[in-house]
């Protein structure tokens, strides 16, 4: 898999969680099956890394609410600056 399958995966990821406001696992799998990955459906262990990679790469933390099983992106004020640098780079990539 190459670096920037991986950095659009995450730019999806970010994607979704912005427009649903939360997301299960199953569902942003989903997202990234119809949008025609060449991977088509990641494992848990991946996904994880990319929440990683998400967090260092661009400052926004992901999290997993148990109750509803489904993940989330955590507010803060530094999310307007992260926001601007996500579509700059979107733009690049996509």
């Amino acid at each position: 898999m190459s670096k920037l399958e991986t950095i659009k995966r995450c730019f999806l990821t970010i994607n979704v969680l912005r427009n649903r406001k939360q997301a299960t696992f199953q569902e942003i799998n989903q997202a990234i099956e119809e949008e025609g990955f060449s991977e088509k459906i990641i494992s848990l262990r991946t996904f994880q890394r990319d929440i990683a990679d998400i967090d260092t790469l661009f400052g926004i933390s992901i999290k997993f609410n148990r109750s509803t099983n489904s993940y989330y992106i955590q507010e803060d004020l530094s999310d307007e600056i992260a926001k601007l640098t996500i579509r700059r780079c979107y733009y690049s990539f996509g």
